[in-house]
């Protein structure tokens, strides 16, 4: 199966302490490469599905936390992010494209000041 990205974003009825957020993220680090973006946001490069990936998070929260897990393009969003996560994102994006087209241009290129 081919990796995709997702955003996995937690939102937590009580707020969690941090071995709690450490648990989440070694979790996701058995299931593909990840960086969390924000406290309780992560985006994962993974084999697996969102199906896949909620069932491996489910057990680790409570009936009252929700999550949810999005398919993101990563061609395809706008935004601003530090430099290290547009490489992180731009890294694996430009690694997975390279088999069947040419690199896009860089997330941060899309904000560069026009003249």
């Amino acid at each position: 199966m081919a990796k995709s990205f997702y955003a996995v974003m937690i939102r937590w009825d009580i707020l969690p302490t941090e071995a709690k957020v450490s648990e989440i993220d070694a979790t996701l680090g058995v299931l593909g490469d990840w960086l969390r973006f924000g406290g309780h946001n992560w985006l994962i490069w993974s084999e697996s599905t969102p199906s896949q990936i909620y069932a491996a998070l489910a057990g680790k929260l409570s009936q009252k936390d929700s999550e949810l897990i999005v398919n993101f393009d990563p061609n395809s969003y706008s935004g601003w992010a530090p430099k290290w996560v547009d490489d992180w994102i731009t890294q694996r994006r430009d690694g997975a494209l390279k088999v069947i087209s040419p690199p896009s241009p860089s997330f941060a290129s899309l904000f560069e000041p026009k003249p």
